[in-house]
């Protein structure tokens, strides 16, 4: 967190916001997906079968977190932001997030659907997406991809 502003001195301040993490995958959590339908056949075949539907936007993983629950969480953030820059005259933000909260972010921000979310993929790691005005300029950095040893895979629904 304090690289950016130690190297370059652009941050002014720095906070982190509870609201802005990572989605919640309950008992999928860190699970390999070929042992998912091992370990948790119903619950395996339940998501399967949302995503099949083109409802996973809505589909709960068991103990975790919709991305629509994501969204609805990012949203909640927003009026620290607004109270914040009003308080404090800040016109600039940098979110620092994970791929799907700040997917989450750009949906609920810019009042987008949850076919927009759905269609836009997760960004690549230090991916910089500029808002402006209120509206989407796109990423103006592509990032790098990122490379995980295949035993270490994480589930992404």
């Amino acid at each position: 967190r304090d690289s950016i502003n130690a190297e370059y001195g652009y941050i002014d301040d720095v906070r982190e916001h509870i609201l802005l993490g990572e989605q919640q995958f309950g008992l999928f959590e860190g699970v390999d997906w070929a042992d998912l339908e091992k370990l948790y056949p119903q619950e395996f075949r339940f998501m399967k079968k949302m995503s099949t539907f083109k409802a996973r936007f809505w589909a709960r993983p068991p103990l975790g977190e919709s991305r629509f629950d994501v969204c609805q969480r990012v949203h909640q953030a927003f009026g620290s932001f607004h109270r914040d820059a009003t308080a404090h005259n800040i016109y600039d933000l940098v979110i620092v997030s994970h791929g799907i909260t700040l997917r989450a972010f750009v949906m609920m921000w810019l009042h987008l659907h949850a076919e927009w979310f759905e269609a836009e993929p997760n960004p690549e790691n230090c991916s910089i997406r500029l808002i402006e005005d209120c509206s989407d300029k796109g990423y103006i950095y592509n990032g790098k991809p990122y490379e995980r040893a295949s035993s270490d895979c994480a589930i992404i629904i």
